[in-house]
């Protein structure tokens, strides 16, 4: 299972997603960059996850959906490694 995330850079955004995925993440990588127009930062990262047995995908995926409410930046998770 992989995830990507992204939103506006902030103090502590990967100390915040570290948190919340450490049950499952294995591998993590984020850049920051500047969007062209405004030159804002632009906070995005890609996340190799391994999920705790037993849970259900659309579990998940809602788990996610929440986390991405909280923290105020998009995810899209994806099932299989690709």
């Amino acid at each position: 299972m992989s995830a990507e995330l992204f939103g506006q850079d902030r103090p502590g955004i990967v100390r915040e997603i570290s948190r919340a995925l450490s049950d499952s993440v294995q591998k993590l990588q984020t850049i920051v960059e500047s969007t062209p127009m405004s030159g804002e930062r632009l906070f995005r990262a890609e996340a190799d996850l391994v999920p705790p047995a037993r849970i259900e995908f659309d579990q998940i995926r809602a788990a996610f959906e929440q986390l991405a409410n909280d923290m105020m930046i998009d995810i899209t998770l994806k099932a299989g490694k690709e």
